[in-house]
């Protein structure tokens, strides 16, 4: 169930940057990108730590 929930965030994180491209706001998508995958990064280990991803 965890694994599906990261799922879900991450396509509405998706539809963000690519809704900054079609703003033509490469700098906005580019910070959104980097903040995005830091914070899942964050999600995954924490998930891993628990055992949650096995």
């Amino acid at each position: 169930m965890a694994l599906t929930k990261e799922v879900e965030i991450f396509s509405r994180e998706i539809e963000e940057i690519a809704g900054a491209v079609a703003l033509g706001d490469i700098h906005a998508a580019a910070l959104t990108r980097r903040a995005h995958l830091s914070m899942g990064l964050i999600r995954l280990r924490s998930l891993a730590h628990k055992g949650l991803l096995d």
